[in-house]
């Protein structure tokens, strides 16, 4: 088997490279710091297997997934994260990756099952995932059945305390669009204040994602 892990956190990625050396039968163990390194090293290498931290310091790891995938289609991807959000969990379903693995409440063993697993053709998915996707299938206002694609990346942008203005720059649209926006997901979420919505998004965890042009 051949493993690429791509994590930013030196001490984070020698332990996994160690845990797997130790655990896994590998023929080859390849790291990287950074999604643009990650990416030229899944080009070259063709792994079998990705484990890939959400925060690098120069992508989601998350918007990296089709990337990945491209260069490597046969390469299984695990997500490695500590963050559980809501909005989180949701964008790992929408990426299609074959596991993911919370760093918080899951031990260290649980990274050795997923390559185990996702090797063996399975999936790989922690009880936070299942309980969040069994809340927001009960949910009747969740995000996810209120809010279009656009919105919920918009949410993220509105998380941040920016103004219409300044989203409108850095999307290309004017600011009294953004504002119709704004007004719009208030609407839908039954929120009347932007504080209000400011801590609705940093609690989902829309602020952890850039939002994208239109």
């Amino acid at each position: 088997m051949k493993l690429l892990i791509i994590e930013d956190q030196t001490m984070a990625r020698g332990f996994v490279v160690n845990l797997c050396r130790a655990q896994l039968a590998c023929e080859r163990i390849e790291e990287a710091a950074t999604g643009v390194a990650g990416v030229a090293v899944c080009r070259e290498m063709q792994p079998d297997v990705v484990l890939l931290d959400v925060d690098l310091p120069d992508a989601s790891g998350l918007d990296l997934v089709e990337k990945l995938n491209t260069e490597a289609p046969e390469a299984k991807i695990v997500i490695l994260s500590s963050h559980t959000e809501d909005y989180v969990l949701h964008r790992v379903l929408q990426a299609q990756v074959d596991g993911f693995v919370d760093k918080n409440d899951e031990p260290a063993d649980a990274i050795v099952e997923a390559v185990e697993a996702v090797m063996d053709g399975r999936t790989y998915f922690s009880a936070a995932m299942t309980r969040m996707k069994s809340q927001l299938r009960k949910d009747p206002v969740a995000f996810t059945k209120l809010l279009t694609g656009h919105e919920q990346n918009l949410l993220g942008l509105f998380g941040q305390g920016l103004s219409n203005e300044q989203i409108g720059v850095q999307l290309g649209l004017s600011h009294r669009t953004i504002g119709n926006h704004r007004q719009n997901i208030m609407d839908k979420l039954g929120i009347s204040t932007t504080p209000e919505l400011m801590r609705y998004a940093v609690k989902k965890g829309f602020t952890r994602w850039r939002a994208a042009g239109p």
